[in-house]
């Protein structure tokens, strides 16, 4: 059995016990967590508790920030907590305040975290903005490609191989066939080959 001494080890002690679900209506009802008002800490909580699927993405993203943390060399359950918080109305910012506003969490030592969501405006733009930026970058790619000279071997053996398959295996007889069907005349022997 692993003991770990709670004397400056609360991350590692926090990841062992971090197997049960983490609950996001009790962190907001903790005394370490602070919205930018008591309105917009109550819309946070009615849009959690409203919506079932927000309590396993919390949960889940606390355990993806616990687990990162660890490999860091540690991160606070609280702050793992904020993180899974943010994470999650950034993802789903049309179910929460639209307006700009923030989220707080105090952590031992005098030490807090402290994170600004952008306004669901903001947040359109900017998603406007990358979904532009990558259309145009699609088109810049699109016409640069068409613009682009050609490697001239590339171009002889591509003419060549159709030149080649033209004559040779389009609609042609096979060699076989033809000597079969038609043996060659003496006179048409006796031609020197012209090229």
């Amino acid at each position: 059995m692993t003991m770990i001494s709670p004397a400056g080890n609360s991350a590692a002690l926090a990841i062992l016990r971090s197997g049960s679900q983490v609950s996001a209506i009790d962190f907001l009802h903790s005394p370490v967590f602070k919205a930018s008002s008591d309105a917009v800490a109550a819309a946070i909580f009615n849009a959690i508790a409203g919506i079932r699927d927000f309590q396993k993405e919390f949960s889940d993203s606390y355990d993806a920030a616990m687990k990162r943390g660890a490999t860091l060399g540690g991160i606070h359950p609280d702050n793992a907590k904020h993180i899974a918080l943010a994470d999650l109305i950034i993802k789903h910012r049309e179910s929460f305040p639209p307006e700009e506003f923030t989220i707080h969490t105090d952590l031992p030592e005098e030490a807090s975290i402290t994170t600004t969501i952008p306004s669901v405006a903001a947040m359109k733009g900017e998603i406007f903005k990358e979904e532009i930026a990558e259309k145009q970058a699609a088109f810049d790619a699109e016409i640069a490609a068409a613009e682009a000279s050609p490697d001239p071997a590339a171009v002889k053996l591509n003419a060549l191989s159709q030149v080649v398959k033209v004559l040779v295996l389009d609609d042609a007889e096979p060699v076989a066939t033809l000597l079969e069907n038609s043996p060659p005349k003496p006179e048409e022997l006796a031609k020197p080959f012209a090229a």
